[in-house]
């Protein structure tokens, strides 16, 4: 498993309009919806995945991607996985030979009412701050996204246990919390799912 994560302001106009040309369907149809933003993140994120295909001798430009049901791309023609997520100017994108999935999240000052909305029953008396509220919510996503779920489905899987972080024994993961942001990574141990 690896990961690169990097501020969308470390990447000129003139860089990423250059690789905007690299990009193929169906991720092209996606980018062109987009709005300015949106739009270099996602680009920046393309970036990343290329420096991590690289790592792994895989050629970007050979990589055919697809997507599942729930929107989760696919590599098809290699046994690599990824998954990329951005917040605010922040870009992370991971990859490993099993299922993977990566969020990262902007800190903001919330109510900590929204936890009743994101929340299992077991996760509530979990959440005591607003780190812990982020921490749970962003390893949520990536849990999700590694599976190929909707986020629909966040508030019907529960990571906590006797008030413990467990993910049981399929799965790894790791948070990382500082100041402004807090990053998940979650990917399986050992194929098991």
């Amino acid at each position: 498993m690896e990961y690169l994560i990097k501020s969308i302001n470390d990447f000129s106009e003139k860089d990423i309009n250059s690789f905007v040309k690299r990009i193929k369907e169906p991720k092209k149809t996606i980018l062109f919806k987009l709005n300015k933003k949106n739009f270099k993140q996602f680009v920046i994120g393309e970036m990343l995945l290329e420096v991590l295909l690289k790592k792994n001798n895989i050629n970007y430009d050979d990589v055919n991607i697809e997507y599942n049901i729930n929107g989760k791309p696919l590599i098809i023609n290699y046994p690599l996985n990824y998954n990329i997520s951005h917040s605010d100017n922040m870009v992370i994108c991971g990859v490993c030979e099993l299922p993977i999935g990566v969020d990262i999240q902007k800190k903001k000052v919330i109510n900590l009412d929204v936890k009743k909305v994101f929340c299992s029953k077991k996760e509530l008396g979990y959440i005591d701050s607003v780190d812990r509220f982020y921490e749970l919510f962003s390893l949520k996503e990536s849990y999700l996204k590694m599976n190929g779920l909707k986020i629909n489905d966040i508030k019907k899987i529960s990571l906590v246990n006797n008030n413990h972080v467990d993910l049981g024994n399929d799965y790894n993961y790791e948070i990382i919390n500082d100041n402004d942001y807090v990053i998940s990574i979650c990917y399986e141990r050992f194929g098991g799912n």
